[in-house]
């Protein structure tokens, strides 16, 4: 503020001046003389005003500032924290006031010293903060001076040239040529040279130290130089004597001062090994992508494919199975050459390893001929489960009778099996007596299958009966899963020539007796929901007359006479009582006693042979006839 002040002065002097200067020359006016009488002469030209004076503001001396150092680091432990800034100011005595700017690369102002009269420092310490006290971040710098001398000389502007703030390390690594060399060839004639690679920085090194120690942190040896040495030579000796020993992992790690103190650290890595790698492959595979121990299709251990190279140099190996989060499942070691490598699926404690993907993993010691290999197999999957399975059918009640309700079912089959491949299906229907009555197979996967209700034989299932649905999937070990449903038929209604035939056969009795309701919970409900969905089919069919007819199975049917004696002293009347009480049921679920006429024929009428004891409790049934 106080070098525009100075400013203002000197421009408000110049005017003064020119003022000054304009009213001198400018002549004093005279009182008017006569006029005398108009004669003929010659006007002069006019002349233009000379120009006012101007009075030049003499220039100081030179002033001039400038950094002592072109950089430095507030955060150094080992050079200057501060940067020495020098100033030179011309006729000081003149000095009315002052100001130090310190600006960053944009030419904004970060730091800022001033003053009054003569009193201009000939230096000032920068300590690389900003007013508040926080630090400023890297990067380039520039100070300016601007100097008022009052209205004496000219106010002076000056800059000095770019300085740096650096305070972050230097940075790098150490690099090791051979990477990897062999004690008996490391020598005076035939070193490994070590070598400092910085990264770009804003600072030069100057010193360096690099240590060479082992992988516990003890020095074995070390180097010091100045920059632009960056690297040094390594015969193999030791710091307290002797020779480095073969197969030594070693760590490399330099300390690094660059020209403002700041101290870095450079890492690398050197290998000591007196082994070549061996020069023949090895290789181990598993036989098969699956391994199913315990399986039928599957052998009792998985016998591994192997071949090493430089087998007469084997000292020792070890085999290892690794699951899927490279955990070690089970091993097995030896020395010499394995004459086979193989695996039973069970850990090194003996029990049975989690099905899983595992790899085989093969170390080889060679001694010390070549250095130690290890290879791994590609994965395989030790598979134990059986394949998951599922079944659903699309209706809860299947009744095709040609009706067009629910006359089709559909069959849908689903597994899945995460390691061993499902290979076969097969689909099996059985009657309620759980004999086969129709039945299907085929490679999987398996498409849903449609099923209009007719067994191997043409035959249609019977009415309001449950019959079971087997679904069995095999995988490529041969290995089994099954799922199970029930399908439930509904109540047939068959066309005849003088009307409809309901034919059901699953209602139970008693032995020897009409008692359909004193049995068994499960048969006493299914009995009661077989009779109301007869009920509801009669309803359909309200003007027509029915025939309730009771059928019974024959025991003696291999002794005619007997067969007769049984047929009219027992079934017929027992299918008769039968028939009745069945009426009675449908009269109690709202059927028109008056159209239901009970009718027993015993054993006259079978569906099937009686001597085919497998399915002859088709002929225990009830049976309905309508007509008009």
């Amino acid at each position: 503020m106080r070098a525009n002040c100075g400013y203002l002065r000197l421009i408000l002097g110049l005017v003064i001046v020119l003022g000054l200067a304009g009213c001198a020359t400018k002549p004093a006016e005279a009182p008017p003389e006569p006029t005398p009488a108009p004669a003929a002469v010659e006007k002069p030209a006019e002349q233009s005003p000379a120009p006012p004076a101007v009075v030049e503001t003499p220039g100081a001396e030179n002033s001039s500032i400038a950094a002592a150092t072109k950089g430095f680091s507030p955060t150094s432990a080992r050079g200057s924290k501060t940067l020495e800034l020098r100033l030179a100011v011309g006729s000081k005595a003149s000095v009315k006031a002052w100001q130090v700017d310190v600006l960053d690369a944009g030419a904004a102002v970060k730091k800022t010293w001033k003053g009054e009269g003569t009193t201009v420092p000939e230096t000032l310490a920068w300590d690389g903060l900003d007013p508040a006290g926080l630090p400023l971040p890297d990067g380039s710098y520039l100070a300016r001076l601007s100097v008022d001398y009052g209205g004496a000389f000219k106010p002076a502007l000056v800059e000095s040239q770019a300085f740096g703030l650096v305070t972050s390390p230097p940075r790098g690594l150490v690099s090791a040529s051979p990477a990897t060399v062999a004690p008996a060839t490391l020598g005076a004639a035939n070193p490994v040279t070590f070598s400092l690679e910085p990264a770009e920085q804003p600072a030069f090194i100057t010193r360096w130290k690099l240590s060479l120690t082992d992988k516990a942190g003890a020095e074995l040896a070390s180097w010091e130089a100045g920059w632009p040495n960056r690297s040094a030579a390594w015969d193999g000796s030791l710091a307290g004597g002797g020779r480095i020993a073969p197969e030594s992992e070693l760590l490399l790690k330099a300390e690094v001062v660059d020209e403002y103190g700041n101290l870095g650290s450079f890492g690398g890595a050197f290998t000591v090994s007196d082994r070549p790698a061996p020069r023949e492959a090895s290789t181990i595979a598993a036989p098969r992508p699956t391994f199913a121990p315990g399986s039928p299709g599957s052998p009792g251990s998985l016998r591994f494919d192997f071949a090493i190279g430089h087998p007469a140099s084997v000292k020792a190996w070890s085999l290892d199975l690794v699951d899927e989060g490279g955990g070690v499942t089970a091993s097995e070691k030896g020395a010499g050459l394995p004459a086979a490598l193989e695996w039973d699926g069970k850990t090194s404690q003996g029990s049975e390893a989690p099905e899983g993907s595992y790899k085989a993993r093969l170390a080889i010691d060679y001694g010390l001929e070549f250095r130690p290999t290890t290879i791994e197999s590609a994965s395989f999957a030790l598979s134990l489960s059986a394949p998951r399975v599922t079944l659903s059918l699309s209706a809860g009640v299947f009744s095709p009778d040609g009706d067009g309700q629910n006359d089709q079912v559909t069959i849908t089959m689903a597994g899945s099996s995460k390691y061993a491949k499902i290979k076969t299906w097969t689909l099996e229907v059985k009657d309620p007596a759980g004999r086969p009555f129709a039945s299907w197979k085929g490679d999987w996967p398996a498409a849903p299958l449609e099923w209009q209700g007719r067994g191997v034989g043409g035959q249609l299932v019977e009415s309001a009966s449950e019959y079971s649905v087997d679904l069995r999937l095999r995988d490529e070990f041969g290995r089994t899963s099954e799922a199970k449903t029930s399908l439930v038929t509904g109540i047939l209604v068959d066309k005849t020539q003088a009307g409809y035939r309901i034919r059901v056969p699953s209602i139970t009795f008693q032995s020897f007796t009409a008692d359909y309701r004193d049995v068994p919970a499960g048969l006493a409900a299914q009995n009661a929901a077989t009779l109301d969905w007869v009920a509801a089919a009669l309803a359909r069919f309200p003007d027509y007359r029915i025939r309730v007819q009771g059928h019974a199975v024959m025991i003696h049917w291999f002794d005619a006479a007997k067969g007769e004696i049984e047929q009219q002293e027992v079934l017929i009347p027992l299918s008769l009582e039968r028939a009745k009480a069945i009426s009675l049921a449908l009269e109690e679920r709202g059927i028109n006693g008056g159209l239901l006429t009970p009718v027993g024929l015993g054993a006259d009428d079978p569906v099937v042979p009686n001597s085919d004891l497998g399915n002859r409790w088709k002929n225990r049934r009830v049976e309905f006839y309508l007509a008009k």
